[in-house]
């Protein structure tokens, strides 16, 4: 959905919003209660840590996953066979895997699985094993939540 910078600051501060990105002057953004109502699907979401934190809030515990790659030529290397038009930077490879590097540091209690990056054929069945995977844990949460 799209709002201006004054709806998207209202649905946040109401924790209405779980996610939202720029695009120009138009903000894009993810409800929580767009995904509450739609049980018997899982959302692929591009999300920040806040978000994750914003999506606990509301007793919604999502899969968290992080790529971890080994170096940013790795990171470069993927990238550039996906999309030839595409080209990554040295640069902007190293701002990434550093930035990944951090997040996995300072936000480990969020993350549910780390999926090693070796080529996107591997991530991909990892990813789908993952998610697999975490599905069947056991969640607990208050009774409260149960009413």
């Amino acid at each position: 959905m799209r709002c201006t910078k004054e709806d998207m600051e209202s649905g946040v501060q109401n924790n209405a919003i779980a996610d939202y990105r720029r695009r120009g002057s138009i903000f894009e953004y993810t409800t929580i209660q767009s995904i509450l109502e739609n049980k018997q699907h899982h959302y692929i979401l591009d999300v920040c840590i806040s978000a994750v934190e914003r999506l606990q809030r509301n007793q919604i515990y999502p899969i968290v996953l992080l790529l971890r790659f080994k170096s940013s030529k790795q990171i470069k290397e993927i990238k550039d066979s996906r999309h030839s038009t595409d080209k990554i930077s040295a640069k902007a490879a190293k701002e990434m895997y550093e930035h990944a590097l951090k997040l996995e540091s300072d936000y480990r209690q969020y993350i549910s699985v780390v999926i090693s990056g070796v080529n996107i054929a591997h991530m991909c069945t990892q990813i789908k094993s993952a998610v697999d995977s975490e599905q069947k844990k056991l969640l607990w949460v208050p009774v409260t939540t149960m009413a």
